[in-house]
C-alpha cells in the first residue's frame, strides 16, 4: 500500500505521524511476519488485504465468511511468543471484549493461528486517521477539534472507569469515522486498544527505548512518567492527548527531539510553549490555553484527574460560556515551594474560571477510578440541571449538549407518542410527563443523571418506555449493561415514576439507591434482584406494574404485595409461584392483567383462588401445572376480557370453545 494512499481503510498508519522517529512507529516493516491473502483462519475469516505491518504486529482485512461481514484481524509481529505473554494477551484480550463504547473498536474474537501465533479480531471501520487530516488538511479550526476531543474524551473516559489505560494515544490512533447509513456526521474511534500494553509488559522499559521496533508509545505523544519507565496510570492517556491536542490546534506536538532520546528528555525537562506561541500568535480562549497547559504537566498530581471533566471544559466553550469550575476541583494544589511560573499561571486561571457560571452544561466531575469499594451513598456531586421552566410555568426548556446527543425524550400527546432528540436546545409542555431513553453514550456516563433536575423526568426507560393515557401501564422494556453503582446517579430523581432496568447486573444493593423513589412501575426482569430487596421497596405497595419475571421464591413477594388495591399489571412468570400463593394474589382487587406462565407448581386448584379477581381483564397461564380443558373451565367462570393465552398446540375442539367463550384477543403490550 504506498504511503500516501488515501483509502478510508480503518487501520491506515502515516509515516508523517511518526516523522523520523523509526523507533516509534509501531508499523515499521518487519519481515517474515505475513499471511497469504486468501489464507483461512480457524475456517472464519478469510484474508482480503494486509492493511498494516511493522515490528509490533500485523492487520488484516478479513472477510467473516459465514455472516459476509468485514471485520478486521490483527496478529503479533514475528514468529516466537512466550508462554506468559500469549496469557497476558488473552486476558487482555478477554477484558478488551467486555468493552462496549461507540467511541472503541469493539473485539469481537481471539484465537491462534495455526495454534500458535495469537490474533484479534474487531469491528472493520471505514475512515480517516486523526494524522491524514492533519497530514491533508493542517491546523484544524478550533470548533471542529472540540468536537472530536469531547468525542475522545468519551471513549477514553469509559475505558479509564473500566481502570484500562491505553498508552499509546496519538494522531494515528484515532479514526475519524466516514459519515454512512448510521450517521451524517464523523464520529471518533479509538484505535489500538490493549496489544501494545500488553507487550511492553514484558519488556524492561529503560532497555526497551533503545531497541527499534520494541518502544512502548511513541515519543512524540508520551507522557514523563512513561518515559522513565514508571508505573502509569489513566493520567498518562491525559497527557498524551495533551500533546495531540496541542499538535491539531498548532501544528507541531510540543516536543520534538532530533532523536528519540532528545524528544524523551524534552518532555522530563522543558515547559511547552503556549498554544498562541507555538502557532505564530493565533489566539485561543483562555480556558482552552489553561486546560492543554495543565494537561502537559510533569507531575501526574498537578493534572486535571479526569477526561471527563475536560470534556467538561472544551463543552463550556463550545457554548461559549465564560469559564468552569472544573479545572480548579480536578487538580491537586502544589506546596508553594514547589510552584513554578507554570503553575502559577494555572493557579490564577482556574482562580478565575471558578468564579465563572457553567450554566446549564456540563459533565459531573466523577473518577470511579479512584476506589473499587462499592458506593454506599450518592456521592455530594454538584448538580447542573439542563432544564429550566419558562418565566409563564407552560413550558419546560432543556439545553443539552449540543454537539452529541444523549437519548431521547417521549411524551404522550392524545395517545400518540412524540419523540425528541435529547440534544441543543429542546421544548417541552411543562404539564407533560417526560419519560428519557438514554443512549449508549449516556450510559457509558450516567453521571450525566445528576443534570436532571429532581423533577424532570417521570419515566426511566434505559431502552424503550411508553406512556399511555391510562396513566399506569408504563409498559417498560428496559436492556442496558447496568450495575448497582449507576443507580446512585438515578437517586435524586425524586418524581420519577417508571423505571425499566431489564437484563442487567442490578442486585438489592443497587435497588436500595432508588427504594424511596415514588415509583408506580418497575420492570426487573433479568436483574439479579431477589424479593427481598424488592419488598424493602418503600413503594412497593403502591406500584401499579410490575415485573419480576424469573424472580426466585416468587411467592414471597406475592405475600408483600398482599392486599395491594394499587396493583394493576403484575407479570410473575417463571418465579416458583405456587397455588397457595394465589390466595395472596387474590387480595389485590384492582389487578387487571397477570402473567403467571412457566410456573410447573400451579394448578387447577390454585387458578380457582383467583376467582374473586373481578376486574381481572387478561391472563397468561401457560406451561403451568394445569391442563388446557381443566384451565378453561375455571377461567370462564371470571369476568375475564381477553382470551387466557394457552399453549399454541392446543386441539382444534378446545381453541373453538375458547373463540366461543372469549372472542377478543388481546393486543398484547410489549411490557
Amino acid at each position: 500500500m504506498p504511503p500516501n494512499d488515501e483509502t478510508n481503510k480503518s487501520w491506515e498508519r502515516e509515516a508523517s505521524d511518526e516523522r523520523t522517529l523509526d523507533a516509534s512507529n509501531p508499523f515499521a516493516q518487519m519481515p517474515g511476519s505475513s499471511l497469504s491473502i486468501g489464507t483461512m483462519v480457524e475456517g472464519k475469516y478469510r484474508l482480503v488485504d494486509s492493511i498494516g505491518e511493522g515490528g509490533m504486529g500485523v492487520v488484516y482485512k478479513v472477510e467473516q465468511v459465514l455472516l459476509n461481514r468485514q471485520m478486521a484481524l490483527k496478529t503479533l509481529a514475528g514468529t516466537e511468543f512466550s508462554e506468559s505473554s500469549i496469557k497476558r494477551f488473552h486476558a487482555e484480550a478477554k477484558l478488551l471484549a467486555k468493552l462496549d463504547h461507540p467511541g472503541l473498536v469493539k473485539v469481537r474474537d481471539f484465537g491462534f493461528i495455526d495454534n500458535v501465533k495469537p490474533f484479534l479480531v474487531m469491528d472493520f471501520v471505514q475512515g480517516r486517521t486523526l494524522s491524514s487530516v492533519l497530514k491533508t488538511s493542517g491546523v484544524m479550526p478550533l470548533d471542529v477539534a472540540i468536537k472530536i476531543f469531547v468525542e475522545l474524551c468519551f471513549a477514553l473516559g469509559y475505558a479509564h472507569n473500566h481502570n484500562i489505560v491505553h498508552r499509546d494515544i496519538k494522531p494515528s490512533n484515532i479514526m475519524l469515522t466516514t459519515p454512512g447509513i448510521d450517521s451524517e456526521n464523523e464520529h471518533v474511534k479509538v484505535l489500538d486498544f490493549g496489544i501494545a500494553k500488553l507487550l511492553h509488559r514484558g519488556l524492561n522499559e529503560t532497555d526497551s527505548l533503545t531497541r527499534t521496533g520494541e518502544i512502548f508509545g511513541s515519543p512524540f505523544y508520551m507522557s514523563p512518567e512513561q518515559c522513565l519507565g514508571k508505573p502509569v496510570d489513566h493520567r498518562s492517556d491525559i497527557y498524551s492527548m495533551g500533546c495531540v491536542m496541542f499538535e491539531v490546534l498548532t501544528g507541531a506536538p510540543p516536543f520534538s527531539g532530533e532523536t528519540s532520546i532528545a524528544t524523551i528528555m524534552k518532555h522530563q525537562s522543558e515547559m511547552p510553549l503556549t498554544l498562541k506561541e507555538a502557532s505564530m500568535g493565533r489566539e485561543f480562549p483562555e480556558e482552552v490555553e489553561s486546560l492543554v497547559a495543565n494537561m502537559l504537566e510533569k507531575d501526574p498530581d498537578k493534572r486535571i484527574q479526569s477526561l471527563l471533566d475536560v470534556a467538561q471544559i472544551l463543552i463550556g466553550v463550545q457554548k461559549g460560556l465564560t469559564g468552569t469550575a472544573i479545572l480548579n476541583k480536578a487538580v491537586v494544589v502544589p506546596d508553594k515551594k514547589q510552584t513554578n511560573p507554570q503553575t502559577k499561571y494555572l493557579l490564577i486561571a482556574a482562580c478565575i474560571l471558578f468564579t465563572g457560571v457553567l450554566g446549564m452544561l456540563g459533565i459531573v466531575c466523577y473518577n470511579q477510578m479512584q476506589s473499587q469499594k462499592p458506593i454506599e451513598h450518592a456521592p455530594d456531586l454538584p448538580r447542573l440541571p439542563w432544564s429550566k421552566i419558562s418565566q409563564d410555568g407552560k413550558f419546560r426548556i432543556f439545553n443539552f449538549p449540543e454537539s452529541f446527543s444523549i437519548g431521547r425524550i417521549v411524551f404522550s400527546v392524545q395517545g400518540q407518542r412524540v419523540k425528541k432528540d435529547a440534544r441543543g436546545l429542546v421544548t417541552f409542555p411543562a404539564d407533560k410527563e417526560l419519560q428519557f431513553v438514554p443512549n449508549s453514550l449516556f450510559l457509558s456516563h450516567p453521571q450525566f443523571m445528576n443534570n436532571f433536575a429532581e423533577d424532570d423526568i417521570a419515566i426511566l426507560d434505559f431502552k424503550d418506555a411508553s406512556l399511555t393515557d391510562e396513566g399506569y401501564a408504563y409498559k417498560i422494556t428496559a436492556q442496558a449493561p447496568l450495575s448497582d453503582d449507576e443507580m446512585v446517579y438515578v437517586s435524586h430523581l425524586k418524581k420519577l415514576k417508571g423505571l425499566g432496568i431489564k437484563n442487567c447486573k442490578i442486585t438489592d444493593t443497587g435497588l436500595g439507591y432508588i427504594k424511596t423513589l415514588p415509583l408506580k412501575s418497575l420492570n426487573i426482569d433479568g436483574t439479579d434482584v431477589t424479593w427481598k430487596g424488592l419488598s424493602n421497596m418503600d413503594c412497593i405497595k403502591h406500584l401499579e406494574f410490575l415485573r419480576a419475571c424469573h424472580l426466585r421464591e416468587g411467592g414471597k413477594i406475592i405475600k408483600a404485595l398482599k392486599g395491594s388495591r394499587s396493583m394493576h399489571f403484575l407479570s410473575l412468570t417463571g418465579s416458583d409461584v405456587c397455588d397457595e400463593d394465589l390466595k395472596d394474589l387474590a387480595t389485590m382487587p384492582n389487578l387487571q392483567e397477570l402473567n403467571i406462565g412457566y410456573n410447573s407448581k400451579i394448578t387447577k386448584k390454585g387458578l380457582a383462588y383467583l376467582t374473586p379477581l373481578k376486574n381481572l381483564q387478561s391472563i397468561s397461564v401457560d406451561k403451568c401445572g394445569v391442563s388446557v380443558r381443566d384451565a378453561i373451565d375455571v377461567l370462564k367462570t371470571m369476568n375475564l376480557r381477553y382470551r387466557p393465552e394457552f399453549p399454541e398446540d392446543i386441539t382444534p375442539e378446545l381453541e373453538k370453545e375458547m373463540c366461543e367463550i372469549w372472542p377478543q384477543v388481546e393486543n398484547k403490550r410489549s411490557h
